[in-house]
């Protein structure tokens, strides 16, 4: 999931999207989001539950069956709320596999 270099303008979007109970309004800002983001709808509903694990455990499980996708690191919000050191580890490993991290040169054989 990339979501960097948000805008305001995306971070209103996105916080309102989070905000949502119905699948008819769910539709309008996935298209809202997919539109500001200039990405595709799939993209668009992983960014949202993405965003709405900025929230509590009950926005999440919303959100998550309001817009039929998980949260694309945490995964399901039905397996129990997100420990805090939990989410970060998570985090971590996530930038960890994601960060352009400089080669190392393989190490000399032995003579």
């Amino acid at each position: 999931m990339e979501l960097v270099n948000v805008t305001p303008e995306q971070i209103a979007i996105l916080d309102a999207a989070c905000r949502v109970s119905t699948k008819e309004n769910a539709e309008h800002y996935v298209r809202r989001v997919s539109t500001a983001c200039e990405r595709d709808i799939d993209w668009a509903r992983k960014a949202i539950c993405y965003w709405a694990g900025f929230f509590n455990h009950k926005v999440r499980l919303r959100v998550e069956r309001t817009y039929g996708a998980v949260h694309p690191i945490f995964g399901s919000a039905t397996r129990g709320p997100m420990d805090p050191t939990q989410a970060f580890l998570l985090g971590m490993r996530t930038a960890d596999k994601s960060f352009p991290w400089p080669s190392r040169p393989a190490p000399a054989e032995e003579p």
